[in-house]
């Protein structure tokens, strides 16, 4: 197929045309429900965390939030790779598309951003919100060492050297 030029009322250019939008408008509406969903995970792991830092006490309880707040961190984190899986996937067709157009919109963006080498240029959001999920699951896993810790550690202790 030629590529497509501005007065071509050849049909298929036409339709290809029109399949390029759709490609382009779905990649758009993937990538706003990935930002909702970092916004969702972002909102509750903040209240977990505001709600761990305010407690006076520690107690089981704080085990027990801490273990959700790392099941929560890992759904995150996979919802972080499926929606980068889908979105490439995405990008992949419609720069194969732009292969038939005469102006390759986000082909020539992405030669202007280096391909995404050069951190200094363009740093992948994904490189950047994938380290949020697994900051909060590190913190939660030290949240809940302190706690058992704190709570158990003498009863811990005693055990370990009464079996002596």
């Amino acid at each position: 197929m030629d590529k497509l030029k501005p007065n071509n009322q050849n049909p298929q250019n036409t339709l290809l045309f029109e399949q390029y939008k759709i490609a382009v408008e779905m990649a758009d509406r993937i990538s706003a429900r990935r930002e909702g969903a970092n916004k969702l995970f972002l909102s509750a792991n903040s209240i977990i965390l505001v709600f761990i830092v305010t407690r006076q006490e520690l107690s089981n309880i704080h085990i027990f939030i801490g273990i959700f707040g790392i099941v929560l961190s890992y759904i995150w984190a996979s919802i972080i790779q499926n929606y980068r899986s889908l979105n490439s996937a995405k990008y992949a067709v419609i720069l194969e598309m732009e292969e038939k157009l005469p102006w390759k919109v986000y082909g020539d963006e992405w030669k202007k951003l280096k391909e995404g080498g050069d951190k200094k240029v363009y740093a992948k959001l994904t490189v950047v919100e994938k380290k949020l999920p697994h900051i909060f699951l590190v913190f939660y896993v030290f949240i809940i060492i302190w706690v058992i810790g704190s709570l158990y550690g003498k009863i811990i202790l005693d055990f370990i050297f009464s079996s002596s």
